[in-house]
């Protein structure tokens, strides 16, 4: 991917419409409740329809996140954020598909309960 010029700024191209738009901002954050649900409930062994590889992603993008080590210090105004929201950003699109059919079946379970 880095290695793919067009792929690369079509990501930082999202990424940066992502952080300047608060509706955008808002469906990260609300991505990764998700993300932390999904994992959540998978280590619990509630859900387990989604590959372990994608869960190990999942949770690496947060851990990245949440790192105070990134390869964009997060000290640096604005752009400090960028690579986190990248790769969360990216994570989101490779698991795209299973978090949606992760979040029918949350729903579909807390109907029931």
């Amino acid at each position: 991917m880095l290695n793919n010029e067009y792929e690369l700024g079509t990501l930082l191209k999202a990424v940066d419409k992502m952080v300047s738009n608060k509706d955008a901002f808002k469906e990260l954050m609300e991505t990764i409740k998700s993300f932390i649900s999904l994992v959540k409930d998978y280590s619990k062994g509630d859900y387990c329809e989604i590959p372990v590889i994608k869960v190990v992603l999942i949770v690496a993008s947060l851990i990245y996140a949440l790192s105070p080590f990134d390869i964009i210090p997060d000290t640096i105004p604005v752009i400090g954020r960028l690579d986190d929201s990248a790769i969360l950003t990216y994570v989101y699109k490779t698991v795209k598909n299973d978090l949606e059919e992760y979040r029918m079946w949350k729903e579909k379970v807390s109907i029931a309960a």
